[in-house]
């Protein structure tokens, strides 16, 4: 698995207050998210630890990485596990 780097994401404002979360049921979500956690180990892909270590009550979340495209196309590159 290639290591993650932390980036910046410029997010178009016609993306703003919209994610995969948001979109899907609560169920497909779920699997999604826990199917990225497992792909990851269960440890953040950025720092290797995990947030209950880090004083926040749960492990990991779940981070959409986008592309955009001129044309105003968005496209789901991949989903991320990462500490809170």
């Amino acid at each position: 698995m290639p290591k993650i780097k932390l980036t910046i994401e410029l997010v178009p404002t016609t993306s703003f207050y919209t994610n995969v979360r948001s979109i899907l049921p609560q169920r497909e979500w779920d699997r999604l998210r826990k199917e990225s956690y497992a792909k990851a180990k269960f440890k953040c892909q950025i720092c290797g630890d995990v947030g209950t270590n880090q004083g926040y009550r749960h492990e990991l979340e779940c981070h959409e990485i986008w592309i955009y495209q001129k044309d105003g196309v968005q496209l789901l590159k991949e989903l991320v596990s990462l500490c809170p």
